[in-house]
This record gives structure tokens, C-alpha cells and sequence, in this order.
């Protein structure tokens, strides 16, 4: 009778440098590898990745205004894209605070 082939082990030990790094990193956007490759920009990548969106903002529009290279301010704009709120949650937040004031003017003119 055959058996079914057992897993293979998942331990440190066995599993190749490679893939033990590539398990333990956090895995990078996909995006960002369609970025060609430049000082700056590769600064405003590290900051995204940090999550420090005040130093993408701030790069990612120097490079706007003073890069050639389309390709760079195109990604530059992406990072901006990218770290822009999203519009739909932004307008259910303002609709909720809209409502919220209507009942707070019902309840107030209605109460006794």
C-alpha cells in the first residue's frame, strides 16, 4: 500500500538561508518594485515602509518638483497616491458627524 509522501520538515535547520529570510522579513508591496531606481525616491520607499507618511509626503513632492526623470515622478506621485485617505471613508466620517448633529438637534427640540 503507499503511503502518502510525509511533509517536508519546516524546521530552521532544514530550510534553505533564502526562504528562512524571506518567512521572518515582512513581505514588501509589489508595487515598489516597479520603481526604478533612484537615491531620493529609494528614501521615500524606506520612509513608506516605516510608516513615517510626513517624510513621503515631504520627499515624494520635492522629487515632483525638482526630478526629470518621469519614471521617478511618477512613482513620487504613486507614494502620494498611496498615502492619501481613502475619499469614501472620508466622506462616511463627515456624513456620521452630519447625523450625529442632526439627532443631537431632533433630541434637543424634541425633548421636554
Amino acid at each position: 500500500m503507499r503511503g502518502s509522501p510525509e511533509p517536508p520538515d519546516s524546521s530552521d535547520e532544514t530550510m534553505p538561508a533564502a526562504r528562512r529570510r524571506r518567512r521572518r522579513s515582512p513581505k514588501r508591496p509589489r508595487f515598489l518594485a516597479r520603481f526604478p531606481e533612484h537615491e531620493g525616491l529609494a528614501k521615500a520607499v524606506l520612509a513608506y515602509e516605516r510608516g513615517d507618511y510626513a517624510e513621503v509626503r515631504i520627499i515624494s513632492k520635492n522629487l515632483l518638483e525638482r526630478e526629470e526623470d518621469a519614471d521617478v515622478r511618477g512613482a513620487a506621485s504613486e507614494l502620494l497616491r498611496r498615502i492619501e485617505p481613502d475619499r469614501l471613508v472620508v466622506a462616511i466620517v463627515w456624513s456620521s458627524f452630519v447625523l450625529l448633529g442632526l439627532i443631537i438637534l431632533w433630541a434637543y427640540g424634541h425633548g421636554r
